[in-house]
């Protein structure tokens, strides 16, 4: 099979949509605030866990813009507005592992042995378990330091606190700003085919960090759009590598997830064997995809 690699990117010469770095910035910026306030109320209202995800989405969506074009913007806005994102975006973390460890590895193996009450085990208990961390999560997300960073993100963007005397980003326009996107696409490229090449090392951290920068960088060219040449191979190539990316973290995850969390659960020794084995086999296919494709 021939390695599918992330080549250099082209942008088109007529610009669609996107005029200026300032233009861009408070379009995407505002859309990303109006979606997270309105999935935050959703969330605490009725909560889904398709929501949530969404909310995570668009947090990480507005942190990768920001971080794309972070040598254009003010140096310590750029600082000020990614603490305020990350603030917003780790109370959702462990319920979000959580789910993606049940559905993909706790619900499947007690349908497998339904019959057997250590799985039966596992499984209330872990419904249990998400029980409250959906009560901790909600209380999170209504306390007074979430409600006020969430504020403070909203006069961030509505200030348009990106802008200021040190900054270029009302002067990148036309051309030149075309040049920029061109050069930090690939410079993008250059650090996600570094880092393809460490993760094959079997490196966890080195894979998490791969995975955030296909992350990264699929984010950017969604918003970007059609203005970068051969766009869907790229984004096709990005996707297949983030899906396989995806299954390895989440191995890992279900691994701490089973040590930790039911640490101190009883009759479920054979439950935590059958998903160490489970994560391990999807963990080693798909280290070994990894290797042989890309």
């Amino acid at each position: 099979m021939q390695e599918k690699v992330i080549s250099n990117f082209a942008i088109k010469k007529k610009i669609d949509r996107i005029y200026s770095l300032d233009s861009l910035l408070e379009s995407e910026l505002s859309t990303c605030v109006k979606e997270i306030s309105r999935n935050h109320g959703l969330v605490i209202d009725h909560y889904d866990a398709e929501t949530l995800h969404q909310m995570r989405v668009t947090l990480r969506r507005m942190l990768s813009l920001l971080d794309f074009f972070q040598h254009e913007l003010p140096k310590q806005e750029w600082k000020s507005v990614r603490k305020l994102l990350n603030a917003l975006f780790k109370p959702t973390s462990k319920i979000r592992d959580f789910e993606v460890v049940n559905a993909d590895y706790i619900v499947p193996a007690y349908s497998t042995y339904d019959t057997s009450f250590e799985f039966r085990n596992l499984l209330n208990q872990s419904h249990g378990k998400l029980l409250r961390l959906y009560r901790a999560l909600v209380e999170e997300l209504t306390s007074f330091t979430y409600l006020r960073h969430l504020k403070e993100l909203e006069s961030w963007v509505q200030n348009r606190k990106w802008q200021s005397t040190a900054s270029d980003s009302d002067k990148l326009t036309g051309n030149a700003f075309r040049k920029l996107i061109e050069k930090n696409l690939n410079q993008r490229a250059a650090i996600l085919r570094d880092n393809i090449s460490a993760a094959k090392k079997y490196d966890r951290k080195q894979l998490h960090k791969l995975r955030m920068e296909v992350k990264k960088l699929r984010y950017v060219m969604d918003i970007l759009g059609i203005s970068i040449k051969h766009r869907k191979r790229q984004q096709k190539i990005l996707k297949e590598l983030q899906d396989l990316l995806g299954i390895i973290n989440d191995s890992y995850i279900a691994e701490d997830i089973i040590e930790k969390e039911f640490a101190a659960a009883t009759q479920i020794g054979h439950c935590k064997d059958f998903i160490h084995k489970k994560s391990k086999h999807r963990r080693t296919l798909k280290l070994d995809e990894l290797q042989r494709n890309f």
